[in-house]
């Protein structure tokens, strides 16, 4: 698995939760 790939979900992923907690 390349690193930048692995980077891009993960930042995604934070993205996703960041903006639902924010959100409700």
């Amino acid at each position: 698995m390349a690193p930048i790939l692995i980077d891009m979900i993960y930042k995604w992923l934070y993205f996703e939760k960041y903006d639902n907690h924010l959100s409700g």
